[in-house]
């Protein structure tokens, strides 16, 4: 096969085509360098420690939401592979803890919460990862401010990430999450229309779960 490989440095983007078994590309010079601009590339990259801190230090301002899904895919099958740590994967998360795009968010958490359930194998390792959780995502949550009440209404992506933050943390045990998954699982079972359906779902299966 021939690959193309795609460089974005902070002075635009290059490509590069591989087409031998070994081979070297001209890298741009650049104090800030991602090997697979536009997430175009099928292959992996294993980054060496210095690159891959400075990719996670710009992760949010350097790259398009494309790229830090492919960010995040490549490093997850490093973590597998057993090419990466948990760890490097957990920097990368928390780097992203903010991110305003719903579908980047759920991609990372999807992961951690494989983590959650295959990795962390005591129970003193659970509470460390909900710890971790509450610390990363309620801020990013208590920024999205109050819940609208009756027929108000928010764009979609703001829905998306209030559910999924809301059920992160209260599978997090965050207290304040928590109750309020069984003050909205009232209102809903009350009345359906009260309540945005992710979001109730959300807290029906958090309700639930504490009783």
């Amino acid at each position: 096969w021939t690959l193309p490989v795609c460089f974005k440095s902070g002075e635009g983007s290059s490509c590069e085509l591989l087409a031998s078994p070994q081979q070297e590309l001209r890298v741009p010079r650049s104090s800030f360098l991602f090997p697979d601009a536009g997430a175009r590339g099928y292959y992996r990259i294993v980054y060496p420690k210095a690159v891959y801190a400075d990719i996670v230090a710009h992760v949010e301002s350097g790259l398009t939401p494309e790229e830090r899904i492919a960010v995040m895919g490549n490093e997850w099958a490093l973590t597998r592979s057993n090419h990466a740590t948990v760890g490097d994967y957990l920097n990368l998360v928390a780097a992203l803890h903010r991110d305003p795009n719903a579908i980047v968010l759920k991609d990372a958490l999807h992961n951690v919460a494989t983590i959650a359930d295959s990795i962390a194998a005591t129970d003193e390792e659970r509470a460390a990862l909900e710890a971790w959780e509450r610390k990363q995502f309620a801020p990013a949550y208590a920024a999205l401010g109050p819940i609208p009440t009756g027929k108000d209404d928010e764009p979609e992506d703001k829905k998306q990430l209030r559910a999924l933050l809301f059920r992160v943390l209260g599978e997090a045990k965050d207290t304040a999450i928590v109750a309020e998954a069984h003050s909205l699982a009232e209102r809903y079972i009350a009345d359906q229309n009260s309540v945005e359906p992710a979001l109730a779902q959300a807290a029906l299966g958090i309700a639930a779960s504490n009783g």
